[in-house]
């Protein structure tokens, strides 16, 4: 899809912006994208499907739980909560 989007308009940019606009305008978008990929879809590397599919359900799969180490049932102060009350 995005290979027939830059085919369809490399020719008009490149008329309108020139070669190096038209290169640096894809660059941009590029970067964008790249930002938004890394900020936003969590890392399911080393993860089954069993769990992904879990933290879906609970509604917890997000990238700020990468950042804690995992889902929440694995962040310090839920075990911390655990086991005060065992």
């Amino acid at each position: 899809m995005f290979n027939l989007l830059v085919t369809l308009t490399t020719l008009s940019l490149i008329s309108t912006l020139g070669t190096s606009g038209t290169f640096w305008l894809y660059a941009v978008i590029t970067t964008i994208a790249l930002v938004f990929i890394v900020r936003y879809v969590p890392e399911t590397k080393g993860r089954s499907l069993e769990e992904i599919e879990s933290d879906l359900k609970k509604g917890v799969f997000f990238p700020a739980d990468k950042a804690k180490g995992g889902s929440q049932t694995d962040s310090p102060i839920r075990s911390e909560a655990a086991s005060t009350t065992e």
